[in-house]
């Protein structure tokens, strides 16, 4: 048996005005926000009943013979938070702040230390992302348009997704002659992007 769990925190501007530390109407008025957190310690089980493998033979997972066993999810983040606070100028105009913190993603269990290498595969690095949207809704002739503008990756962050997990053993030599995982830095995540959408109603 395997706990996970699944927390839920939001704010907006329906809920009770006690709840805020700020003026509640001038809080109901101007300013939504939500928190949502999700956490998970979910492992591998150590055979096929825990892995709900029928054929146990087939993949060699009978009599605890599971090649995952106790390793978390490959690259999932056990812990993740995401926070939005929006704010309005006018009921068209506002602006959003999307926030995204992840912890480390797991990669080093899936490493093979007894390799002949010169370095092991790390754990992602935790990390925190940051985005803005401002929009205007219902302007111009006979109120036709809305325009849109995103901010992504606001910090310009930088970070990474893992390769694949069939490759998270896969060798190659650097520079320097050393032998290192071909895949330690994974796929570059995507830098500091402006996107514009504009809505025409006919």
């Amino acid at each position: 048996m395997h706990p996970r769990g699944f927390g839920f925190l939001e704010w907006t501007e329906h809920d009770e005005a006690k709840r805020a530390f700020v003026n509640p109407r001038l809080l109901r008025r101007f300013l939504d926000a939500d928190l949502g957190y999700a956490w998970t310690f979910a492992r591998y089980g150590g055979n096929d009943a825990e892995n709900n493998c029928q054929d146990g033979d087939r993949n060699d997972f009978a009599q605890g013979d599971n090649p995952y066993q106790g390793r978390s999810q490959y690259e999932f983040p056990p812990h993740m938070l995401k926070a939005r606070l929006t704010a309005r100028a006018t009921d068209r105009a506002r602006i959003t702040a999307l926030g995204e913190v992840y912890s480390a993603r797991p990669r080093s269990a899936w490493f093979d230390s007894t390799q002949d290498s010169d370095r092991v595969l790390q754990d992602g690095p935790a990390l925190f992302l940051l985005h803005t949207t401002a929009s205007l809704l219902d302007f111009g002739p006979k109120e036709r348009f809305g325009l849109d503008v995103t901010v992504r990756n606001v910090l310009n962050t930088r970070y990474s997704t893992a390769q694949f997990r069939d490759d998270a053993n896969e060798l190659t030599t650097d520079y320097r002659g050393e032998v290192v995982p071909e895949f330690e830095d994974g796929y570059q995540g995507e830098g500091r992007t402006v996107n514009v959408g504009i809505e025409v109603k006919l």
